[in-house]
């Protein structure tokens, strides 16, 4: 009989060791670099402790999407998505980039990282932005890189940037998968790595979208706005876009609220696909 609570021990800690084990991470976050002066090329930056390919994990992060359906290059429709990103850096710094040469002056200071989001699944409204070569749901077999430069002025902050190529996937809502043909290009100035920060692009853009067959669709992308900071806890996110096209402006607020964001998301998302699908069914039976 005293060998009884024996048994169960064993069995606890084998259960205890079972669910600690599917606890863990799939993929290990490698030490953050920065903040404070030169942080690019200190440690952990500076190797030996950082590993061969270090790896940035983000569970969660927020995306908004100004698509144009009408062919005017302004802001019909607002698309706000979520979902987590990989985003690889260089084992250690260097003086250029081997991506981008020109970054910056080949003069000895190891002051730029190459990066390359790897894997990146935003979804919202029944629509998903895909991108990262290495994300197994990405049909559009482009690499997204980028890199990270040291400020000139400013040592302790750094100019970060991704060409972004990605797939629009409307999902349930139908129609093809829209891709772009020119890398859409995002920028921020970062402290730290991985970045906590807002990704955009810095001007006016419109930027044309095509199905598998490489034709182009009557929908541009005019706005995109990556937000990879936490949110703050207990608080939402909530979308709010004049009526004059201008870029979307995001506000955080506490307490709980109707998901306005989602409704909305569908709503776009769903005039999207009606708007591709009247144009393309008059495109088939005018021929």
């Amino acid at each position: 009989m005293k060998r009884v609570p024996i048994i169960l021990l064993a069995i606890a800690v084998v259960a205890v060791a079972v669910l600690m084990g599917s606890l863990t991470p799939a993929r290990a976050v490698d030490p953050a670099c920065g903040p404070g002066s030169h942080w690019i090329h200190s440690p952990p930056c500076l190797g030996p402790a950082v590993p061969p390919a270090a790896d940035d994990h983000y569970d969660s992060t927020t995306a908004i999407v100004g698509i144009d359906v009408d062919q005017d290059c302004l802001q019909d429709l607002t698309l706000t998505l979520t979902g987590p990103v990989d985003i690889d850096r260089a084992a250690a710094p260097s003086d250029d980039s081997a991506n981008f040469p020109g970054t910056r002056p080949v003069d000895g200071h190891l002051d730029v990282i190459d990066t390359e989001i790897v894997s990146m699944e935003l979804t919202g409204g029944g629509v998903t932005l895909r991108a990262g070569f290495y994300n197994p749901n990405y049909t559009g077999g482009q690499h997204t890189r980028g890199a990270v430069a040291e400020q000139y002025g400013d040592p302790a902050l750094a100019d970060s940037f991704f060409d972004v190529y990605f797939e629009i996937d409307p999902g349930p809502l139908g129609g093809p998968l829209l891709y772009n043909h020119t890398p859409h290009r995002v920028e921020a100035v970062i402290d730290r790595a991985p970045p906590e920060a807002v990704y955009q692009n810095p001007g006016p853009f419109c930027l044309p979208l095509y199905d598998h067959l490489g034709m182009q669709w009557p929908a541009n992308l005019v706005f995109a706005q990556h937000d990879t900071r936490l949110p703050p806890t207990g608080g939402i996110v909530e979308l709010s876009v004049d009526s004059s096209d201008s870029p979307a402006r995001v506000s955080e607020r506490g307490g709980a609220s109707p998901p306005y964001a989602a409704i909305a998301g569908a709503a776009a998302a769903a005039a999207l696909a009606i708007t591709v699908g009247v144009w393309y069914a008059r495109r088939r039976w005018l021929r």
